[in-house]
């Protein structure tokens, strides 16, 4: 099914700023101006993004005037259709290669203080070995 004009990319990279937000707190109500600020998106970005959600049947949006607030309802289809639209060859990607056969673990201890997720099988490759790789795929902060 085509996206219509009207309906934002709630899949892109910033919108997802919302997305993310909302399922860190699943249960939370949430005014639009939660979103917005120095830390968050656009007023106009946030309201797109939740018109979207509600026409996708993600969000349930409570209209009381000042209580009004949004719900996030349908946290499994949101997460389907995030997964089917999510490319991982869009991220930015640095290669590193080193020959020592522990830099799994080694990563794994300089980077318990850090902001970090292991991708694809690395995770995996600390608790399982069902899936064996050599290479080792992360996020973390730049900064850091």
């Amino acid at each position: 099914m085509g996206a219509s004009k009207n309906m934002k990319n709630i899949f892109a990279d910033k919108a997802t700023f919302i997305l993310r937000k909302m399922l860190s707190s699943s249960d939370k109500k949430w005014v639009t101006r939660d979103f917005t600020g120095d830390s968050g998106v656009s007023i106009g970005m946030a309201q797109g993004v939740l018109e979207t959600m509600e026409k996708k049947g993600y969000i349930e949006r409570v209209k009381r005037g000042p209580d009004s607030y949004t719900l996030l309802t349908n946290i499994q289809e949101l997460i389907n259709d995030w997964v089917s639209a999510y490319r991982f060859e869009l991220n930015n990607a640095a290669a590193y290669y080193s020959s020592d056969k522990n830099i799994l673990s080694k990563l794994k201890d300089y980077m318990k203080a850090k902001q970090y997720g292991l991708t694809l099988h690395s995770g995996a490759n600390l608790t399982t070995s069902f899936v064996v790789t050599d290479q080792v795929y992360l996020y973390f902060r730049p900064e850091n």
